[in-house]
């Protein structure tokens, strides 16, 4: 499932991104570099309020998005559509990795290759109740920011992640950036 967006203009708001360098696009690679500051989960973190931004750097980009594309990043796990498929994906991207995160969950798989489905599926069981932005940090962690972000666009039908009606969480790098120009 690929996303698309079904809202009319009038229905989306300018949200900003300000850095030391110039970002073009969204790009998973620079998606949990500094952990410590990715306590929402993963993506491009942006704010709607534009002094917020320029406080992270003078270089700012900003993006039309609607807040309804968004997922409150606080919902359990369960309220993502496709986490099993999320997590199918993961473990065939990155079979070895993946393994370590549902041994660490207490499974007793002798290697990464005997993971079946219904290993994945209990493991689901046992995220379902967590929050999105934990669970996405913990998937980027053990596995890639950029294997959970094309998991995200092949499955997941938001752009990202949201924390209030200021903070927003870009996952997906299809959205169009333009720099600010005050």
């Amino acid at each position: 499932m690929k996303f698309k967006q079904y809202l009319v203009e009038s229905e989306k708001i300018t949200i900003y991104h300000g850095g030391s360098t110039l970002i073009k696009d969204i790009n998973p690679k620079f998606m949990m570099l500094d952990i410590a500051n990715s306590q929402e989960g993963i993506g491009i973190y942006f704010s709607s309020v534009l002094d917020v931004a320029q406080s992270y750097g003078k270089n700012v980009v900003q993006a039309k998005v609607s807040p309804k594309d968004f997922i409150e990043s606080r919902k359990p796990f369960s309220k993502l559509k496709n986490g099993i498929k999320l997590l199918e994906y993961l473990n065939q991207k990155d079979q070895e990795d993946f393994y370590y995160l549902i041994t660490d969950y207490g499974f007793e798989i002798p290697e990464p290759e005997d993971i079946e489905d219904y290993h994945i599926q209990e493991l689901y069981n046992k995220l379902k109740n967590e929050e999105i932005r934990n669970i996405s940090i913990e998937l980027s962690q053990y596995t890639s920011p950029v294997y959970v972000a094309e998991a995200w666009r092949k499955y997941i039908p938001y752009i990202g992640l949201k924390n209030s009606k200021l903070n927003y969480y870009i996952v997906i790098k299809d959205i169009k950036l333009e720099p600010y120009k005050g």
